[in-house]
C-alpha cells in the first residue's frame, strides 16, 4: 500500500496548470521559471507556495561560452543568445555554438532493424558535447 502525504508530496502548477505530483519539466520551462516569465507553485496545507528556484550556470559552461566570444551579460544558462530557439544551456549540452544562429542542435529519428519484428526499434540520433 502506498502512502502519500499532502504536505510532503504536493501537487505542482506551472502558470496555474497542474503538472502533477512529480513534474518533469523541459529546459524551456525551467528557463521560463529562471527568468520569471513562468511561475512554478504548489499547494501545501491549503497554502499556495511559490518557491524560488535558482538556475546556476556551471564554470565549464561559462568558459565554453566565453571561448565563443559571448559577453558576461549573456552567460545566463536560460538565454537564447543567438535567437535560434535554443538556450545557452541546451547549446552547451549539444556542443553547438551559442552565439551563431545557424549552429543549432538537431535530433534525427531513425527506425532500425527488420520491419514488423520485435527487433525493430526507434532511435534518436543527436550530437553531444564531448
Amino acid at each position: 500500500m502506498e502512502y502519500r502525504s499532502v504536505a510532503s508530496d504536493p501537487e505542482w502548477f506551472l502558470n496555474g496548470q497542474s503538472v502533477g505530483r512529480s513534474p518533469l519539466l523541459t529546459a524551456l520551462q525551467v528557463a521560463g521559471i529562471a527568468d520569471g516569465t513562468s511561475q512554478l507553485t504548489f499547494t501545501a496545507g491549503g497554502v499556495k507556495i511559490s518557491p524560488k528556484i535558482p538556475v546556476y550556470d556551471s564554470p565549464a559552461m561559462a568558459e565554453y561560452l566565453r571561448a565563443q566570444g559571448v559577453n558576461e551579460e549573456q552567460l545566463a544558462p536560460y538565454l537564447d543568445i543567438d535567437g535560434d530557439g535554443f538556450s545557452a544551456l541546451e547549446e552547451f549540452g549539444f556542443g553547438t555554438k551559442a552565439g551563431d544562429g545557424s549552429s543549432r542542435p538537431y535530433i534525427i529519428g531513425v527506425l532500425v532493424g527488420i520491419p514488423g519484428t520485435p527487433e525493430q526499434k526507434f532511435e534518436l540520433v543527436y550530437p553531444r558535447r564531448t
